[in-house]
């Protein structure tokens, strides 16, 4: 009892003890789910409306595109500024393809399974995948289903060997590439459609649209440029200033970015850097000219590796091509210094071959070698009894690129092929097809046609090139490094590299995506660096490339609409031309009063009568340049009356037409209502995409993450 009294009388404690455990059980729950949650949320890239893209999925599309370029142009390796443009395209993709299906899925468009596979293999393919150059016949130039039927057949095959497991993945992942293209252009195609469809020009459109192409004036005119008056007679007020950023506010809204000035110090070998790679060919020189081993000599201490074929006059390097075709066997030339490189030549080989082959060629290679050449037995076999061999690389071919083009190669010199392959393309005279066993498989050759035999050489090149040693480098850091040291802000930077005659570099306006500065290799981390700092903050030394950066922020651009103190230089420009055009407007209005003719206006202002002929409403330009005001005044004129004054971009006119021609078309109406059709197809679709984003707000991440 006494028990049960006690807790009694601490009941209201208990109950705060409680409760207070119950909230930290729950807060802890929340924040560690939360925790997840905001883990996530930074592994986001794009956000678009409320749908989010993460970086996995991003870099997943990424690499499908690079694979697809790969494949597409048959390059192993990607430039910085590929890598950037593919980055580029897929964002672009992406944003464009969540915007146009949601905005379908909205309205009831969809793509269906059976249109798709209509759409990629049946009997409408889409003109996307009817561009695709392995589905054209390079003979006719024309699109080839079964190409397209033969690679998805390909697709199928059970794999024989992990390489060929590795190309059935390649292209698959190349085929659902341009699948999904497809899908996603005709679900925006669908809902453009829509929306065009609903864009029709009616009859007093059509009219209108055909009368303003009518007439055709060659007129005089006089013209006051605004160069005529001097900026400084023109008083520009703050108020102007701000009436005039009221009116165009609305046209300035920017994204977040930033100002920089940046120095380079170029990264360049020494004095001592030339005399030690001088010094360093001229001791192997003996050895090169004597060595009975020069193949491993080349390849250990050379930049250039020893050749696998020879070659013609026309392919030598400039510097060696006399030397080569006029000297010796085992002659040496050299050291020369050429193209930052300390080079000498001695010549290996000399023969004579065709300059170039024309071929066919089918790759094979099967689960064991007898299985292999049996394969290519049967193949030569069936090419010598007359069976087509375009038809028999279709069928047999692992490589994609002459399969789907019936084996063509055409014309190749020695360095085109394997070094395998040289001597029976281009030395042996054996059959016009014969199997050479490679590393990459068993090469089925037809040879269709040599070539002119011509003089050839091989030449065995040691080349030096002269970079900068780590001494050198150490020294240029060091000199960079030092200038940070002492010129820590933004006045001293500029002031320090103007006396010390370094080029001051702006970039302004750097968004917080762009790939890179300028056109320095690797400098995206320069511009992340940016976003990171405050304005006046003079960066570290960036490595860039062949060079070191040192950037400073000179101005922060917040999102949102460019403030009146960043256009006042424009806005005063503008104000200046606005005020002189009031001015010669008033003194045009007063002497129009006493004129009857353009010549006697031009005595009145003491200026000279100009000409221009051939002007039409449809004109986009006038030989004097972009002048909308006489391109909409002077067709509609009467001969020989006197227009107002007319502000224009270089200066205030008054015109008077000498001749109006109109046109002897006739009107028809279809045919106009057509015209402006075709341009409401042109002109909507990036329209609606425009809308699309701004309904749906896009927020690019990228910068997180690159």
């Amino acid at each position: 009892m006494a028990t049960l009294e006690k807790i009694r009388s601490k009941g209201v404690l208990l109950l705060v003890v409680v409760g207070v455990a119950l909230f930290a059980f729950i807060i802890g729950d929340f924040l560690n789910s939360g925790s997840t949650y905001f883990g996530q949320s930074r592994m986001n890239v794009i956000t678009i409306g409320s749908e989010d893209v993460t970086i996995n999925e991003f870099q997943d599309r990424i690499n499908e595109l690079t694979e697809v370029y790969k494949i597409q142009t048959q390059q192993s390796q990607l430039s910085e500024s590929m890598v950037e443009q593919i980055r580029q395209s897929v964002f672009d993709n992406i944003v464009r393809e969540r915007l146009f299906e949601n905005a379908a899925e909205q309205v009831g468009i969809s793509v269906t399974t059976k249109e798709l596979f209509d759409l990629v293999s049946g009997e409408n393919i889409h003109p996307i995948m009817q561009s695709l150059t392995m589905f054209v016949n390079p003979e006719t130039g024309a699109f080839e289903r079964t190409f397209l039927l033969n690679f998805l057949n390909s697709l199928n095959v059970e794999p024989q060997t992990e390489e060929h497991y590795q190309q059935i993945q390649q292209a698959r992942t190349f085929w659902l590439f341009w699948e999904n293209l497809v899908r996603s252009n005709r679900m925006e195609e669908k809902y453009t459609t829509l929306l065009t469809s609903a864009l029709n020009a009616n009859s007093l459109d059509a009219k209108f649209a055909f009368d303003s192409r009518l007439n055709t004036a060659d007129v005089a005119y006089v013209l006051k440029s605004y160069n005529a008056i001097a900026d400084s007679a023109i008083v520009v007020s703050d108020k102007d200033l701000k009436n005039e950023y009221a009116r165009i506010k609305d046209r300035l809204e920017q994204e977040a970015s930033r100002n920089l000035v940046y120095i380079s110090f170029p990264i360049r070998p020494s004095e001592e850097d030339f005399a030690r790679a001088q010094d360093a060919i001229m001791r192997l020189k003996d050895e090169f000219t004597n060595s009975d081993d020069i193949i491993d000599l080349v390849n250990y201490n050379s930049d250039i590796p020893f050749p696998t074929f020879s070659v013609s006059e026309e392919q030598i390097d400039p510097e060696f091509r006399e030397f080569a075709f006029s000297g010796r066997l085992d002659s040496v030339v050299g050291p020369i210094f050429v193209n930052d490189a300390f080079k000498m030549a001695r010549i290996i080989e000399t023969n004579t071959a065709p300059d170039s082959v024309n071929i066919k060629h089918i790759l094979i290679f099967e689960q064991d070698e007898e299985t292999t050449q049996r394969l290519a037995d049967s193949i030569i076999n069936a090419v010598k009894a007359g069976e087509s061999f375009a038809a028999l690389a279709e069928k047999h071919s692992r490589n994609p690129n002459t399969a789907r083009n019936g084996g063509e190669v055409g014309w190749i010199f020695e360095n085109h092929v394997e070094r395998e392959l040289i001597t029976p393309i281009f030395y042996d005279k054996n059959d016009s097809i014969f199997a050479v066993k490679t590393n990459n498989g068993t090469q089925i050759i037809l040879v269709r046609e040599r070539g002119d035999k011509v003089p050839k050489v091989k030449l065995a090149i040691l080349a030096r090139t002269v970079s900068a040693s780590t001494s050198t480098f150490s020294k240029l850091y060091n000199e960079a490094k030092s200038f940070v040291v002492t010129n820590n802000t933004v006045e001293k930077f500029e002031a320090a590299a103007r006396e010390q005659g370094f080029v001051l570099r702006p970039a302004n306006a750097v968004g917080e995506n762009t790939p890179r500065l300028g056109n320095i290799p690797d400098s995206r981390k320069i511009i992340r660096w940016a976003f990171e700092n405050n304005s006046k903050a003079v960066s570290d030394v960036f490595e860039s490339g062949d060079e070191f950066i040192v950037a400073a922020v000179t101005g922060i651009n917040k999102k949102g609409y460019r403030t009146l103190d960043d256009m006042r230089d424009e806005l005063k420009a503008t104000v200046v031309r606005n005020k002189k055009a009031e001015i010669i407007t008033a003194e045009f209005s007063d002497k129009l009063k006493q004129s009857n003719s353009i010549s006697n206006f031009a005595n009145l202002v003491s200026l000279p009568v100009e000409t221009l002929n051939g002007i039409n409403f449809s004109s986009t330009r006038t030989p004097i340049g972009f002048e909308p005001a006489i391109v909409g005044t002077a067709p509609f004129m009467q001969v020989n009356t006197l227009s107002a004054p007319l502000k224009g971009n270089i200066g205030v006119f008054v015109l008077s037409p000498t001749q109006i021609t109109a046109s002897s078309a006739t009107f028809n109406e279809e045919q106009e209502r057509t015209q402006m059709g075709n341009m409401f197809n042109y002109t909507v679709p990036q329209g609606i995409l425009n809308v699309l984003k701004s309904n749906d707000e896009v927020v690019d991440k990228r910068s997180n993450f690159y």
